[in-house]
Protein backbone atom coordinates (compact mmCIF):
# COMPACT_ATOMS: atom_id res chain seq x y z
CA UNK A 1 0.00 0.00 0.00
CA UNK A 2 1.37 3.36 -0.80
CA UNK A 3 0.11 4.80 2.11
CA UNK A 4 2.74 2.65 4.45
CA UNK A 5 5.81 3.85 6.10
CA UNK A 6 7.19 1.22 4.57
CA UNK A 7 6.45 1.18 0.92
CA UNK A 8 9.02 1.03 -1.85
CA UNK A 9 7.60 0.87 -5.36
CA UNK A 10 10.55 -1.08 -6.93
CA UNK A 11 9.39 -3.82 -4.96
CA UNK A 12 5.59 -3.61 -5.00
CA UNK A 13 4.73 -5.24 -7.82
CA UNK A 14 6.85 -8.26 -7.17
CA UNK A 15 5.43 -8.60 -3.95
CA UNK A 16 2.13 -9.11 -5.64
CA UNK A 17 3.31 -11.25 -7.82
CA UNK A 18 4.87 -13.65 -4.92
CA UNK A 19 1.54 -13.53 -3.27
CA UNK A 20 -0.30 -14.95 -6.64
CA UNK A 21 2.47 -16.95 -7.24
CA UNK A 22 1.45 -18.21 -3.51
CA UNK A 23 -2.17 -18.40 -4.02
CA UNK A 24 -2.03 -19.96 -7.58
CA UNK A 25 0.27 -22.98 -6.73
CA UNK A 26 -1.60 -23.79 -3.64
CA UNK A 27 -4.77 -24.07 -6.49
CA UNK A 28 -2.48 -26.11 -8.23
CA UNK A 29 -1.73 -28.56 -5.45
CA UNK A 30 -5.17 -29.12 -4.52
CA UNK A 31 -6.06 -29.92 -8.32
CA UNK A 32 -3.65 -32.26 -8.69
CA UNK A 33 -4.08 -34.44 -5.69
CA UNK A 34 -7.51 -34.43 -4.83
CA UNK A 35 -8.82 -34.64 -9.21
CA UNK A 36 -5.79 -34.72 -11.43
CA UNK A 37 -7.24 -31.68 -12.86
CA UNK A 38 -4.36 -29.91 -13.87
CA UNK A 39 -3.79 -31.42 -17.83
CA UNK A 40 -0.53 -31.73 -19.29
CA UNK A 41 0.00 -28.63 -21.95
CA UNK A 42 3.07 -30.17 -24.10
CA UNK A 43 5.17 -33.21 -24.41
CA UNK A 44 7.63 -32.06 -22.71
CA UNK A 45 5.30 -31.71 -19.48
CA UNK A 46 4.21 -35.50 -20.04
CA UNK A 47 7.95 -36.56 -20.30
CA UNK A 48 8.96 -34.27 -17.22
CA UNK A 49 5.92 -35.69 -15.46
CA UNK A 50 7.24 -39.61 -15.73
CA UNK A 51 10.47 -38.58 -14.73
CA UNK A 52 10.20 -36.94 -11.54
CA UNK A 53 8.28 -39.89 -10.67
CA UNK A 54 10.58 -43.01 -11.68
CA UNK A 55 14.04 -40.55 -9.98
CA UNK A 56 11.61 -40.95 -7.11
CA UNK A 57 12.54 -44.50 -6.28
CA UNK A 58 15.48 -43.79 -4.60
CA UNK A 59 13.19 -42.41 -1.93
CA UNK A 60 10.56 -45.19 -1.76
CA UNK A 61 9.10 -47.00 1.43
CA UNK A 62 6.66 -49.05 0.65
CA UNK A 63 6.41 -52.43 -1.74
CA UNK A 64 3.23 -52.53 -4.31
CA UNK A 65 2.52 -56.14 -3.04
CA UNK A 66 1.76 -54.98 -0.09
CA UNK A 67 -1.03 -52.54 -0.98
CA UNK A 68 -2.39 -53.11 -4.81
CA UNK A 69 -4.70 -55.48 -5.64
CA UNK A 70 -4.16 -58.10 -8.32
CA UNK A 71 -0.87 -57.91 -7.50
CA UNK A 72 0.28 -60.91 -10.46
CA UNK A 73 -1.36 -58.18 -13.23
CA UNK A 74 -0.82 -54.44 -11.52
CA UNK A 75 -1.30 -51.89 -14.13
CA UNK A 76 -1.08 -52.83 -17.44
CA UNK A 77 0.90 -50.44 -20.38
CA UNK A 78 -2.32 -49.43 -22.15
CA UNK A 79 -4.23 -47.96 -18.70
CA UNK A 80 -1.03 -46.49 -18.12
CA UNK A 81 -1.24 -45.09 -21.13
CA UNK A 82 -4.38 -44.29 -20.90
CA UNK A 83 -4.19 -42.24 -17.70
CA UNK A 84 -1.29 -39.93 -18.86
CA UNK A 85 -3.41 -39.48 -22.40
CA UNK A 86 -6.67 -38.19 -20.49
CA UNK A 87 -4.81 -35.74 -18.71
CA UNK A 88 -3.46 -33.91 -21.49
CA UNK A 89 -5.41 -31.21 -23.05
CA UNK A 90 -4.24 -27.75 -21.80
CA UNK A 91 -3.76 -25.96 -25.32
CA UNK A 92 -2.44 -28.76 -26.09
CA UNK A 93 -3.81 -32.57 -27.81
CA UNK A 94 -0.66 -35.00 -28.89
CA UNK A 95 -0.28 -36.18 -32.22
CA UNK A 96 0.26 -39.70 -33.57
CA UNK A 97 4.28 -38.86 -33.31
CA UNK A 98 3.77 -37.46 -29.82
CA UNK A 99 1.72 -40.01 -29.19
CA UNK A 100 4.03 -43.10 -30.12
CA UNK A 101 6.77 -41.55 -27.88
CA UNK A 102 4.43 -41.60 -24.65
CA UNK A 103 3.66 -44.72 -25.58
CA UNK A 104 6.73 -46.45 -26.08
CA UNK A 105 8.37 -43.99 -22.74
CA UNK A 106 5.87 -45.98 -21.01
CA UNK A 107 6.24 -49.51 -22.38
CA UNK A 108 10.26 -49.19 -21.17
CA UNK A 109 9.20 -48.27 -17.42
CA UNK A 110 9.66 -50.86 -14.77
CA UNK A 111 6.03 -52.26 -13.41
CA UNK A 112 6.79 -50.47 -10.46
CA UNK A 113 7.24 -47.22 -12.27
CA UNK A 114 4.57 -48.01 -14.22
CA UNK A 115 2.41 -49.06 -11.46
CA UNK A 116 3.63 -45.23 -9.66
CA UNK A 117 2.95 -42.94 -12.34
CA UNK A 118 -0.62 -44.38 -12.74
CA UNK A 119 -1.54 -43.76 -9.08
CA UNK A 120 0.31 -40.47 -9.00
CA UNK A 121 -2.48 -37.60 -8.67
CA UNK A 122 -5.14 -40.56 -9.16
CA UNK A 123 -6.43 -40.38 -5.58
CA UNK A 124 -9.55 -42.09 -5.68
CA UNK A 125 -8.21 -45.54 -8.10
CA UNK A 126 -5.59 -45.86 -5.29
CA UNK A 127 -7.95 -45.84 -2.80
CA UNK A 128 -10.05 -48.64 -4.61
CA UNK A 129 -7.40 -50.88 -3.42
CA UNK A 130 -9.33 -52.81 -0.74
CA UNK A 131 -5.79 -53.14 1.51
CA UNK A 132 -5.40 -49.02 1.20
CA UNK A 133 -9.18 -48.29 2.20
CA UNK A 134 -8.82 -50.73 4.63
CA UNK A 135 -6.20 -48.45 6.37
CA UNK A 136 -9.56 -45.82 6.57
CA UNK A 137 -12.15 -47.74 6.96
CA UNK A 138 -9.97 -48.84 11.24
CA UNK A 139 -9.05 -45.22 11.74
CA UNK A 140 -12.96 -44.97 11.79
CA UNK A 141 -13.58 -47.77 13.58
CA UNK A 142 -10.61 -47.26 16.49
CA UNK A 143 -11.98 -43.59 16.80
CA UNK A 144 -13.62 -43.54 20.23
CA UNK A 145 -14.74 -39.92 19.77
CA UNK A 146 -15.71 -37.57 16.54
CA UNK A 147 -12.80 -36.21 14.97
CA UNK A 148 -13.61 -32.75 14.48
CA UNK A 149 -10.13 -31.62 14.45
CA UNK A 150 -7.65 -32.27 12.14
CA UNK A 151 -4.55 -30.76 13.88
CA UNK A 152 -5.13 -32.76 17.39
CA UNK A 153 -5.30 -36.60 16.30
CA UNK A 154 -6.46 -38.57 19.35
CA UNK A 155 -4.18 -41.04 20.87
CA UNK A 156 -5.89 -44.36 19.29
CA UNK A 157 -5.27 -43.08 15.55
CA UNK A 158 -2.37 -41.45 15.37
CA UNK A 159 -0.33 -44.17 14.59
CA UNK A 160 -2.73 -45.28 11.13
CA UNK A 161 -3.26 -42.11 10.55
CA UNK A 162 0.25 -41.02 9.60
CA UNK A 163 0.96 -44.40 8.24
CA UNK A 164 -1.74 -43.18 5.90
CA UNK A 165 -0.10 -40.08 5.48
CA UNK A 166 2.62 -41.33 4.97
CA UNK A 167 1.42 -43.98 2.20
CA UNK A 168 -0.82 -41.69 0.43
CA UNK A 169 1.76 -39.19 -0.08
CA UNK A 170 4.11 -41.21 -1.46
CA UNK A 171 2.10 -42.61 -3.81
CA UNK A 172 -0.50 -39.91 -5.00
CA UNK A 173 1.12 -36.50 -4.75
CA UNK A 174 2.99 -34.94 -6.98
CA UNK A 175 5.24 -32.54 -4.71
CA UNK A 176 6.76 -30.51 -8.63
CA UNK A 177 6.00 -26.62 -9.17
CA UNK A 178 3.60 -25.73 -12.22
CA UNK A 179 5.56 -23.10 -13.95
CA UNK A 180 2.58 -21.63 -15.86
CA UNK A 181 0.67 -21.61 -12.49
CA UNK A 182 -0.56 -18.06 -12.41
CA UNK A 183 -1.82 -18.46 -15.77
CA UNK A 184 -3.57 -21.46 -15.38
CA UNK A 185 -5.11 -20.20 -11.80
CA UNK A 186 -7.13 -17.33 -14.28
CA UNK A 187 -8.02 -19.26 -17.08
CA UNK A 188 -8.48 -23.17 -15.89
CA UNK A 189 -11.80 -24.75 -15.76
CA UNK A 190 -11.13 -25.84 -11.84
CA UNK A 191 -12.99 -28.82 -10.35
CA UNK A 192 -11.87 -28.91 -6.75
CA UNK A 193 -11.38 -24.90 -5.72
CA UNK A 194 -14.35 -23.72 -5.03
CA UNK A 195 -13.00 -19.89 -3.87
CA UNK A 196 -9.44 -18.73 -4.24
CA UNK A 197 -8.79 -14.92 -2.59
CA UNK A 198 -6.00 -12.44 -1.86
CA UNK A 199 -4.57 -15.09 0.86
CA UNK A 200 -6.74 -18.02 1.28
CA UNK A 201 -8.80 -20.64 -0.63
CA UNK A 202 -11.77 -22.96 -0.27
CA UNK A 203 -11.56 -26.32 -1.43
CA UNK A 204 -14.05 -29.07 -1.84
CA UNK A 205 -13.87 -32.11 -0.29
CA UNK A 206 -17.49 -33.62 -1.74
CA UNK A 207 -16.22 -36.48 -3.85
CA UNK A 208 -13.84 -37.77 -1.11
CA UNK A 209 -16.73 -37.61 1.76
CA UNK A 210 -19.37 -39.69 -1.00
CA UNK A 211 -16.55 -41.68 -1.60
CA UNK A 212 -15.56 -43.32 1.72
CA UNK A 213 -19.28 -42.89 2.63
CA UNK A 214 -21.03 -45.49 0.03
CA UNK A 215 -17.85 -48.29 1.23
CA UNK A 216 -18.72 -47.41 4.61
CA UNK A 217 -22.56 -47.82 4.99
CA UNK A 218 -24.04 -49.98 7.34
CA UNK A 219 -20.35 -50.12 9.47
CA UNK A 220 -20.74 -50.22 12.76
CA UNK A 221 -18.92 -46.99 13.93
CA UNK A 222 -18.44 -45.87 17.35
CA UNK A 223 -18.42 -42.64 16.21
CA UNK A 224 -22.06 -42.49 15.04
CA UNK A 225 -24.17 -42.20 17.91
CA UNK A 226 -21.77 -40.44 20.02
CA UNK A 227 -22.94 -37.21 21.77
CA UNK A 228 -21.91 -35.31 24.87
CA UNK A 229 -25.45 -34.97 25.82
CA UNK A 230 -27.15 -38.28 24.58
CA UNK A 231 -30.63 -37.32 26.07
CA UNK A 232 -30.57 -35.80 22.27
CA UNK A 233 -30.26 -39.24 20.48
CA UNK A 234 -31.73 -41.52 23.25
CA UNK A 235 -35.30 -41.69 24.45
CA UNK A 236 -36.54 -43.55 27.85
CA UNK A 237 -37.84 -47.28 27.69
CA UNK A 238 -41.07 -48.46 29.06
CA UNK A 239 -39.77 -48.01 32.44
CA UNK A 240 -38.39 -45.03 32.23
CA UNK A 241 -35.15 -45.39 31.97
CA UNK A 242 -32.69 -44.18 29.24
CA UNK A 243 -32.09 -46.53 26.32
CA UNK A 244 -29.13 -46.64 25.07
CA UNK A 245 -29.64 -49.90 22.67
CA UNK A 246 -29.56 -47.91 19.56
CA UNK A 247 -25.86 -46.76 20.47
CA UNK A 248 -24.72 -50.04 19.03
CA UNK A 249 -26.42 -50.10 15.79
CA UNK A 250 -24.79 -49.84 12.45
CA UNK A 251 -24.85 -46.10 10.93
CA UNK A 252 -27.21 -45.69 7.93
CA UNK A 253 -26.63 -42.69 5.82
CA UNK A 254 -29.81 -41.80 5.06
CA UNK A 255 -31.41 -40.67 1.71
CA UNK A 256 -30.65 -36.71 0.76
CA UNK A 257 -33.76 -34.88 1.64
CA UNK A 258 -34.58 -32.75 -1.20
CA UNK A 259 -36.07 -29.20 -1.52
CA UNK A 260 -37.32 -27.24 -4.24
CA UNK A 261 -35.15 -23.41 -4.44
CA UNK A 262 -38.00 -21.10 -6.48
CA UNK A 263 -35.69 -18.61 -6.44
CA UNK A 264 -33.08 -20.93 -8.91
CA UNK A 265 -35.75 -23.19 -10.46
CA UNK A 266 -33.88 -26.52 -9.33
CA UNK A 267 -34.11 -29.20 -6.86
CA UNK A 268 -31.77 -29.01 -4.00
CA UNK A 269 -30.48 -30.47 -0.59
CA UNK A 270 -32.78 -29.55 2.30
CA UNK A 271 -30.66 -27.39 4.25
CA UNK A 272 -29.82 -28.55 8.20
CA UNK A 273 -31.76 -25.94 10.09
CA UNK A 274 -34.27 -27.51 12.38
CA UNK A 275 -31.45 -27.49 15.23
CA UNK A 276 -28.03 -26.58 13.47
CA UNK A 277 -26.60 -26.69 17.06
CA UNK A 278 -27.20 -30.73 17.26
CA UNK A 279 -24.66 -32.70 15.94
CA UNK A 280 -26.56 -35.49 14.73
CA UNK A 281 -25.07 -39.25 14.15
CA UNK A 282 -24.16 -38.58 10.02
CA UNK A 283 -22.33 -35.25 11.38
CA UNK A 284 -20.17 -36.98 13.20
CA UNK A 285 -19.19 -39.30 10.78
CA UNK A 286 -19.13 -36.81 8.42
CA UNK A 287 -16.64 -34.11 10.40
CA UNK A 288 -14.33 -37.84 10.68
CA UNK A 289 -14.20 -38.63 6.84
CA UNK A 290 -13.53 -34.95 5.84
CA UNK A 291 -10.77 -34.25 8.76
CA UNK A 292 -9.12 -37.85 8.35
CA UNK A 293 -8.39 -36.50 4.64
CA UNK A 294 -7.67 -32.44 5.94
CA UNK A 295 -4.45 -34.03 8.05
CA UNK A 296 -3.28 -35.43 4.81
CA UNK A 297 -3.74 -32.15 3.07
CA UNK A 298 -2.16 -30.13 5.74
CA UNK A 299 1.19 -31.73 5.75
CA UNK A 300 0.82 -32.06 1.63
CA UNK A 301 0.43 -27.94 1.16
CA UNK A 302 2.98 -27.37 4.04
CA UNK A 303 5.63 -29.41 2.03
CA UNK A 304 4.68 -27.82 -1.20
CA UNK A 305 4.69 -24.08 0.43
CA UNK A 306 8.45 -25.21 1.51
CA UNK A 307 9.38 -26.80 -2.10
CA UNK A 308 8.20 -23.00 -3.30
CA UNK A 309 10.03 -21.48 -0.85
CA UNK A 310 13.00 -23.21 -1.61
CA UNK A 311 12.69 -22.93 -5.37
CA UNK A 312 12.74 -18.97 -4.64
CA UNK A 313 15.64 -19.42 -2.88
CA UNK A 314 14.26 -18.11 0.70
CA UNK A 315 14.98 -21.10 3.01
CA UNK A 316 18.09 -20.80 4.35
CA UNK A 317 20.72 -23.58 4.88
CA UNK A 318 21.70 -25.44 8.15
CA UNK A 319 25.18 -26.38 9.04
CA UNK A 320 23.64 -29.92 8.74
CA UNK A 321 22.92 -29.43 5.26
CA UNK A 322 19.16 -29.02 6.03
CA UNK A 323 16.93 -26.15 5.47
CA UNK A 324 15.67 -23.41 8.33
CA UNK A 325 11.83 -24.15 8.98
CA UNK A 326 10.95 -22.00 11.13
CA UNK A 327 10.94 -19.23 8.49
CA UNK A 328 8.62 -20.41 5.61
CA UNK A 329 4.99 -19.92 4.33
CA UNK A 330 1.94 -21.78 6.22
CA UNK A 331 -1.10 -22.94 5.41
CA UNK A 332 -3.25 -23.48 8.06
CA UNK A 333 -6.80 -25.22 8.26
CA UNK A 334 -8.36 -22.65 9.41
CA UNK A 335 -12.24 -24.51 9.93
CA UNK A 336 -14.15 -27.30 8.68
CA UNK A 337 -17.79 -26.70 7.67
CA UNK A 338 -19.10 -30.18 6.40
CA UNK A 339 -17.44 -30.55 2.82
CA UNK A 340 -15.78 -27.63 2.78
CA UNK A 341 -12.35 -26.86 4.13
CA UNK A 342 -10.82 -23.36 4.54
CA UNK A 343 -6.97 -22.82 4.08
CA UNK A 344 -5.68 -19.30 4.63
CA UNK A 345 -1.68 -18.57 3.87
CA UNK A 346 0.17 -17.00 6.66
Amino acid sequence: MYTSLLYNINVATSITSQGRALVSSASMCFEMFLANNVKFGSLNEVIEFIDHIVQEKKTRKFKDQDFLDNINQYISINDCFAKIILTCGYNWIPNEEELNIIYNIISNLSTEDRNRVYYKNNLYEFMSNSKVFNIVRTILKKLKAPLYNSLEMPEEIVDDIKFFGDLVIEYVYYGYMIIDRIDRCDNMIKSVIMVSDTDSTIVSLDAWYRFVVERMNGEELRIANFCRDPILFVGKDENGNWDRKQWAQAIEFEPKRLDYNFYTDEIVEMEHNSRPDILTPNDNVRYSIINILAYILDRIINDYMERFCLNNHSLSKEPNGGFNRKCKILMKNEFCQFLEILLFLE
